[in-house]
């Protein structure tokens, strides 16, 4: 239990640290004159270009610690990236983008989230 706690923490110390880290100017957007453009284009180019990263990190954690569920997450990540693409396209089209949750998976997250509350030691 002890070593559950230890690891988790450390996750999540891993992660903080590297969700910080999109903040550094490591990576400057520049509009076509070379200048940086404004902030937030910056900070959505930032975290374009560390997605791919992450979703690589968070492969190798699921590979370490639940071999298991690497198909379940695997087909999390496509659907996100579905579901991102929509909204996108739908926002760029100027549609209103309102509540795209469907009955299903509200209900499939509300068990995911139940379970996680009764099952998952709290870090503190």
């Amino acid at each position: 239990m002890k070593l559950l706690k230890r690891r988790l923490l450390f996750v999540a110390i891993v992660t903080g640290i590297l969700f910080s880290s999109t903040n550094l100017d490591v990576v400057k957007a520049e509009n076509n004159d070379g200048e940086a453009s404004t902030h937030m284009e910056q900070v959505k180019y930032e975290h374009k270009a560390i997605r791919p990263h992450f979703n690589f990190y968070y492969q190798l954690l699921a590979e370490k610690y639940a071999p298991n569920h690497v198909k379940i997450w695997n087909d999390v990540i496509k659907d996100r990236e579905a579901l991102l693409k929509k909204y996108r396209e739908l926002a760029k089209e100027g549609k209103e983008v309102g509540n795209f949750y469907d009955e299903e998976w509200l209900k499939a997250h509300n068990e995911i989230h139940d379970y996680s509350q009764r099952n998952v030691p709290s870090v503190t």
